[in-house]
């Protein structure tokens, strides 16, 4: 089918964050209220990324660290909601010591069943000091009125003023457990458990019970959105491609339980919370899933004529040196197009499967030039023995940041090593000062044809099947408007 494709012209930076690009996740939204509205918003958000419960930690380094804090080992400190005890990641995904992983939403409302999305969303789960975790049990949020049974500066517990015992966060971060409540409502609205103190209800429509809802609004109202929501937005997006709508338009609560909800939530008056300007850039730089999509990476072959690297629909760049049944000799790189780095902070990070040999070939290097190259240090390494997947890590890019760089995933093997490397979900993600106009530059109109190729992705970085009309997407690195 034919269709007219607007090429918008314009640095693409930040697909999962840009402020300017987020409202067109939302677009089908305008103009519902209520019940209707909830049901938009559970449509877009509840088609994300699930997260494997045993990789949460290793997230944890790259979701909930706290800038400028490094120790003397080059760890950041943990950022906790429940306690201000003093912790630092151990820079290896592994669990911190005297931490857990917490639930905002306590599982056994949902009959702790372990196979669900919301075990492991990372939206409400964070690492928890574990006193303060266990304190917390799986009491509802509320206010303490009487005798305080657990409290540090950041929580206490007690009963609320009909009896019932209840979990109570710092004025600080009530509207931040609020908007996780909201979040948890809408993208879960059918997996509850019944129980008198639990704060939800299996139905569509409004899932938080009544004797909650007042008290969540009143804490979203008097604690705004803060930075580090919107930090941590960002970052979680680069992983479960899905947002918490309640940061990124708090108007949205009140069209849908508060003091608007008999009237239609409008996109285009409505006030984005985002850290994105025309100034700064907080988000993904580059992304994509390599599944089908070569993303303008190119190989080169330094020895041997094999074909090493190919592009999977499943895998992502594959390479291996096993060809006709036996190992050869063999150097080959797959290299990216030209990516420019934020000013403050960057990090590259990647998933990665290896089988059938060691990983004393493979490597990656970053280079300004494409000549000289910089080998990067990959925390994380599979053994090599099997195809799960694992996630490389953060790898800092402290030395490059400002720079317009090129990364290079190198693959050597012999005749008594040649593994098979899988990567996927290659991402770029920083912040810093804009160095490139953030407006449309130029709008030009080109017919194109559109079909599946797979090679056509929604602003949250996810491949597109079937395109609606009046939707931004990209395709070949481009923002298009599909008209």
């Amino acid at each position: 089918m034919k269709r007219i494709l607007f090429t918008l012209s314009i640095s693409l930076f930040f697909i999962l964050g840009k402020g300017q690009d987020v409202p067109s996740y939302y677009v089908s939204t305008d103009g519902k209220g209520g019940a209707v509205l909830k049901s938009a918003l559970h449509d877009i958000i509840t088609s994300h990324e699930k997260i494997y419960y045993g990789n949460l930690w290793a997230m944890y380094e790259s979701t909930d660290f706290i800038e400028g804090t490094k120790n003397s080992a080059g760890h950041y400190r943990v950022f906790d909601y429940y306690s201000n005890n003093i912790h630092y990641f151990n820079g290896d995904g592994t669990t911190v010591s005297g931490m857990d992983r917490e639930h905002a939403v306590p599982q056994s409302w949902w009959g702790n069943d372990n196979n669900l999305d919301v075990r492991s969303d990372l939206f409400h789960v964070m690492p928890s000091d574990s006193k303060s975790n266990s304190a917390k049990s799986n009491y509802p949020p509320g206010v303490v009125k009487g005798t305080t049974s657990f409290s540090n500066p950041r929580m206490k517990t007690g009963k609320d003023s009909t009896g019932k015992m209840v979990f109570e966060p710092t004025d600080d971060y009530k509207g931040d457990f609020a908007r996780m409540y909201f979040y948890i409502a809408t993208c879960y609205p059918d997996i509850w458990q019944t129980g008198t103190n639990y704060a939800m209800q299996s139905e569509a429509y409004p899932t938080l019970k009544p004797w909650i809802v007042d008290m969540l609004l009143q804490w979203h109202r008097q604690d705004p959105v803060s930075e580090w929501e919107m930090k941590r937005q960002e970052r979680v997006a680069r992983f479960q491609h899905n947002r918490n709508p309640f940061i990124d338009y708090p108007e949205f609560a009140e069209h849908i339980w508060g003091n608007k909800k008999t009237s239609p939530f409008s996109l285009s008056s409505a006030t984005l919370q985002s850290l994105n300007t025309d100034t700064y850039q907080y988000g993904s730089v580059f992304y994509s899933t390599f599944l089908g999509d070569r993303a303008g990476f190119t190989t080169k072959n330094v020895k041997g004529s094999y074909t090493v690297w190919k592009n999977d629909a499943t895998y992502g760049w594959k390479a291996t040196a096993y060809i006709s049944g036996s190992n050869k000799a063999a150097e080959s790189w797959l290299i990216s197009p030209a990516i420019e780095l934020p000013t403050e902070y960057a990090v590259v990070a990647f998933d990665h499967a290896l089988n059938k040999g060691t990983a004393d070939g493979v490597s990656l290097h970053i280079s300004t030039d494409k000549t000289n190259w910089t080998e990067l240090k990959v925390p994380t390494w599979p053994a090599g023995s099997n195809w799960t997947f694992l996630f490389s890590g953060d790898i800092d890019l402290q030395d490059f940041l400002g720079q317009t760089v090129y990364f290079g995933f190198r693959y050597v093997s012999t005749t008594s090593n040649a593994p098979t490397w899988e990567v996927k979900n290659f991402t770029v993600f920083g912040g810093g000062k804009r160095t490139v106009p953030t407006g449309i530059e130029e709008v030009k109109i080109e017919k194109q044809k559109v079909n599946n190729d797979g090679d056509v992705y929604d602003m949250m970085g996810r491949r597109v099947i079937s395109l609606s009309p009046g939707n931004i997407y990209i395709k070949n690195g481009k923002k298009i408007i599909y008209k």
